[in-house]
């Protein structure tokens, strides 16, 4: 039977909370930047109109 030390333990638990931190910043990262994008194209709506090519003579 193979009996784990607490150190493989420590070292198991502490590549789970960097894996869990490093998740949380890219989660967080994507989030900022779809928000950015999100309010981005809300405030600058597509115009409904072409602009005018030529002017009034």
């Amino acid at each position: 039977m193979i009996q784990h030390t607490p150190t493989k333990r420590a070292a198991a638990k502490r590549r789970l909370a960097q894996w869990r931190v490093m998740w949380l910043i890219e989660h967080s990262i994507w989030h900022q930047l779809f928000l950015c994008i999100d309010s981005f194209v809300l405030r600058n709506p597509p115009l409904r109109k072409a602009a005018k090519r030529y002017g009034q003579l």
